[in-house]
């Protein structure tokens, strides 16, 4: 049985980047995937993520009823997944809140015990913790606009998951794989439908953008990030959807572009305090600049340096700072081959 590798390893969006930098700091050292996705999750925390619930899913959390939830859990682990993932992905996405962090393994075991978010997240992860299984019933998830989009967020992850193991299977040579192509070209169909949510088409297409041709969505990669009003979200929506690409895939029309539109971001959320870091290292993955040392990310200055220690255990601001203005320094040196 395949194990899910990304299980129980957080995803860039449950750390905010500006006020978390240095707790982060470990996404920029992880060499995974060369840097340019930060690590994809499964469910259960994905959970963290989301959105939205009435005032009896606020009763349950607050006041569970384990016999209740254990009888919740039970029907739908026992359930054929395929007639109740739709089910379960929007009740379990309607019913985050009041989140008073995660849970540990041990209260998981028992997750009715917790509460009936954890009990609907622990149901979903006992179907989709097998990468073999369910790829097409997740797929079925994404499309159903009657999901709502925070549930379909939860099986879009496990897509993406399922995608990028996929990836490194066919390398492996292994007999194992998902209808890649068909999967890109039924992702390709939401993100140019624009009766879909501007924050879903912007989800999907980090996915398309993956493992497919981001020729093809360069328009709508700047033009759903444009949509954003406030600078600091749109660069990070941006970076969130531009991360994944595959800079080989980029021709050099595409490539240059992208660097522009990520720049003109990076100048206009430039805090001074560092808040640009990841968006910096994108640019730098994008553009192809080689690390100070192997396993760092572009553009990092080498963090061993006294000069960036807090004292603590972590870094200084002047480290993350120091990353934007090395980005800043690159591009004012070689803009004109971008034509910046």
């Amino acid at each position: 049985m395949l194990v899910d590798e990304f299980r129980g390893r957080p995803d860039d969006e449950t750390i905010d980047d500006h006020s978390g930098r240095a707790s982060a700091q470990w996404r920029s050292e992880s060499n995974d995937d060369d840097m340019k996705a930060f690590p994809l999750i499964p469910a259960l925390l994905l959970a963290l993520n989301a959105v939205g619930q009435d005032n009896e899913a606020q009763d349950l959390i607050a006041k569970p009823d384990p016999e209740e939830l254990k009888e919740l859990y039970d029907r739908y682990v026992k359930s054929d997944f395929s007639k109740i993932a739709s089910e379960l992905a929007k009740a379990g996405a309607n019913s985050s809140g009041l989140m008073m962090g995660c849970p540990t393994s041990e209260q998981l075991e028992k997750p009715w015990e917790v509460n009936r978010h954890w009990t609907l997240v622990s149901a979903w992860d006992h179907h989709t913790k097998n990468l073999a299984e369910h790829f097409e019933t997740l797929m079925v998830v994404v499309e159903d606009k009657e999901v709502g989009d925070s549930g379909r967020r939860w099986a879009l992850r496990d897509v993406g998951v399922r995608l990028r193991s996929a990836e490194n299977a066919t390398a492996r040579k292994e007999k194992w794989v998902p209808d890649f192509p068909g999967a890109v070209k039924r992702l390709r169909v939401i993100v140019e439908d624009e009766t879909e949510s501007d924050s879903f088409r912007r989800a999907v297409l980090a996915q398309v953008n993956r493992h497919g041709d981001p020729n093809q969505h360069v328009d709508l990669l700047v033009g759903l990030s444009d949509r954003v009003p406030e600078w600091t979200k749109r660069a990070e929506e941006f970076r969130r959807a531009a991360s994944v690409i595959k800079p080989e895939k980029l021709t050099p029309k595409n490539r240059a572009r992208i660097l522009r539109y990520a720049m003109n971001l990076l100048e206009k959320t430039d805090d001074g305090a560092g808040y640009g870091y990841f968006l910096a290292m994108t640019i730098g993955y994008l553009a192809g600049v080689a690390p100070v040392a192997v396993g760092k990310s572009p553009f990092q200055p080498d963090q061993e340096l006294e000069k960036y220690q807090d004292g603590n255990g972590g870094l200084k601001e002047s480290f993350f700072q120091d990353t934007v203005e090395n980005a800043r320094s690159w591009w004012a040196k070689n803009q004109a081959e971008f034509g910046g």
